[in-house]
């Protein structure tokens, strides 16, 4: 099989280049419609749709509130002198996303949620008696005395309902602009080279949250370099590592198996203890990782996430026993994941052709076992589920 090699084209040439300035503006520049002031066409042709769901908008607001910074704001300068108040002078070509959570929160398009408005109401309590004892009538008064009555009950803070100083700095928040002037080619070429920029991923993120309690049980592995290379896995990116943690969320029934990125993060960032069910079980686990760090097998085939994902659970509830026998069971597991490619499919007849000399049951097993690597499973489904590995190993064993 030809293995071909993606390349990116750049062109230098005289239409692919640009004129870039910078400058500091305030959000509320972006809110006005003076005539003075940038009129901005957020979706020019070539960007995406809204893609942010609430919870990225919400760490974006609360980034604004604490003063973190959340990155440039890429503007292009379109080459013409506007004749009317309508008439668009800039277009957004990095930070969409951003300008528009932005946007939407101050025009009350969405609010905060209970947990995060309940700690505004703490922590900024100062900001809302100020407001109180200023003679200030607004909703965060309102809103305020209602919670000093019932600090239990559920409040959703939109822009409005914060006090005065908050709404202040969020509209007077500094954004770092890069202001660019360039010609359709090079916006088209440059876009492309932001699209494809790496981000950090979920295992990189994690690994920089300090002092994590999930650390503990990472560090309780053997040897981890040496295992991942029996396994022919790339840590390049720290994917282990946020696979590893939300195993143990799945393991404390905190955790769907194959939930989001950011459902790992928020679980390894809050983590404070790990119930007695998810210990057990993570030490189960690191106990097998280790059985196979010390086996005698290198390079026999390349663990895929679905793969590891199997093998991590199956040791920690238990399922299947890698600490006797682990080299051969460990080829097993290998001889398994080489058939999910034959058929590729939940349907049933499509596993059935793929394996057509296996017994109905172990390909309606092989069936369920495909399913569950894709999509997102409660833990105890996924128990259930994951149970059937061990007659499937048992069954490739004998073959």
């Amino acid at each position: 099989m030809e293995l071909k090699i993606s390349k990116t084209n750049v062109s230098f040439a005289p239409a692919a280049q640009m004129s870039v300035a910078a400058a500091v503006k305030a959000i509320q520049d972006f809110e006005t419609n003076s005539p003075a002031l940038m009129r901005i066409n957020f979706r020019p042709h070539y960007q995406r749709s809204e893609a942010w769901n609430e919870d990225f908008k919400e760490k974006l607001i609360l980034s604004v509130l604490v003063n973190y910074p959340i990155g440039n704001i890429i503007l292009r300068e379109l080459n013409h002198n506007p004749t009317s108040y309508m008439e668009v002078t800039h277009e957004v070509v990095d930070g969409q996303q951003r300008l528009l959570s932005l946007k939407q929160f101050i025009k009350g398009d969405f609010k905060l949620g209970y947990e995060t408005s309940k700690s505004i109401l703490k922590e900024k309590a100062e900001l809302f008696e100020f407001d109180e004892n200023s003679g200030i009538k607004n909703n965060a008064v309102k809103i305020y005395k209602k919670y000093i009555q019932n600090p239990d009950s559920n409040f959703k803070l939109g822009f409005q309902d914060l006090p005065t100083a908050l709404q202040t700095q969020i509209n007077v928040y500094p954004l770092v602009v890069i202001f660019v002037s360039a010609s359709d080619e090079a916006i088209a070429q440059y876009f492309r080279f932001v699209q494809n920029q790496e981000r950090l991923r979920a295992g990189e993120i994690i690994n920089s949250i300090p002092d994590s309690l999930l650390q503990n049980y990472l560090i309780m592995i053997k040897d981890k370099e040496t295992f991942l290379k029996k396994i022919n896995w790339n840590e390049s990116r720290k994917e282990f590592d946020k696979i590893f943690y939300s195993i143990i969320g799945v393991f404390e029934g905190k955790l769907n198996f194959g939930t989001t990125d950011i459902s790992i993060i928020e679980y390894a960032s809050n983590c404070e203890a790990v119930n007695e069910q998810g210990d057990s079980c993570t030490k189960k686990m690191i106990l097998a990782i280790n059985a196979v760090t010390d086996c005698n097998i290198f390079n026999e085939g390349r663990f895929s996430k679905r793969l590891i994902k199997f093998f991590l659970l199956s040791a920690g509830f238990g399922i299947v026993d890698y600490l006797v026998s682990t080299d051969l069971k460990f080829k097993t597991l290998l001889k398994i994941e080489s058939k999910f490619p034959s058929f590729n499919s939940g349907d049933l007849e499509n596993v059935k052709k793929a394996l057509p000399n296996y017994p109905d049951e172990i390909v309606s097993k092989y069936n369920k076992l495909f399913i569950l690597g894709r999509g997102s499973h409660s833990p105890k489904s996924t128990f259930e589920t994951l149970s059937l590995l061990a007659d499937i190993v048992d069954y490739e064993l004998k073959e």
